[in-house]
């Protein structure tokens, strides 16, 4: 009723479908997504647990600084056991050294190995944390 209206005034009248096609833009941003997700789901979960390291390194770090080496080892074992991360990082990976009178470092590193989805390709990931904290508690990580 509107478009015979519309027509006998001479008006145009638009169609607003799209009569089912696709454009190139909405395509590539679906692509775009599947390939960000497909790598969220392969590789996130390691990026989230050295985020997780970082966190175990700092806490560890401060309880070297306050209560001694024996306790912060202790701790170590502690929280790598209870995290998932356990399977491929363990206690041997990180070093305590002592590099002054009043400054201490903690120093990790790994490598895990990851599967590519849908093939036999592997990429290897390496982390590393190093964490520095001295007498009075100040943590510096790098």
């Amino acid at each position: 009723m509107l478009r015979e209206r519309a027509c006998r005034r001479g008006w145009t009248v638009r169609r607003r479908g799209r009569g089912g096609r696709i454009r190139g833009s909405s395509l590539l941003l679906l692509v775009l997504l599947a390939a960000g997700g497909l790598w969220a789901w392969t590789f996130g979960p390691y990026y989230w647990d050295f985020m997780k390291l970082k966190e175990i390194n700092r806490l560890v770090a401060r309880e070297w600084s306050a209560l001694g080496e024996a306790k912060a080892r202790a701790m170590l074992d502690s929280e790598l056991g209870k995290s998932p991360m356990g399977d491929y990082v363990y206690p041997q990976d990180c070093q305590f050294t002592k590099v002054s009178a009043n400054l201490m470092r903690l120093h990790c590193a790994y490598s895990v190995d990851v599967q590519y989805p849908f093939v036999e390709r592997y990429r290897t990931l390496s982390f590393e944390v190093t964490t520095d904290v001295d007498n009075r508690g100040q943590v510096e990580q790098y």
